[in-house]
């Protein structure tokens, strides 16, 4: 019976460990990362969350919009009509 409360406790431990690991990441961050800027953005709008994540993701991906690259362009700008 205690290895199961042992084993219990631990495994809360360690999934409370792993999500206090949420920081943000900075705009630079996102505008070095089109395609995970394109992912984390689409969720932010997808799920209408205001997180300090999503507002660096989307001011990275006005930029990528913004580029001048074609593909880029193509990719972030049908996010930004949404």
């Amino acid at each position: 019976m205690k290895k199961i409360i042992y084993i219990g406790v631990v495994s809360i431990f360690v999934g409370v460990l792993s999500g206090c690991n949420d920081e943000p990441k900075s705009e630079a961050w996102y505008k070095s990362h089109p395609e995970e800027t394109f992912n984390v953005y689409k969720e932010c709008i997808d799920s209408g969350e205001a997180s300090q994540n999503c507002e660096n993701a989307r001011k990275a991906a006005i930029s990528f919009a913004r580029s001048g690259n074609a593909e880029l362009e193509n990719k972030f700008l049908p996010l930004m009509r949404k």
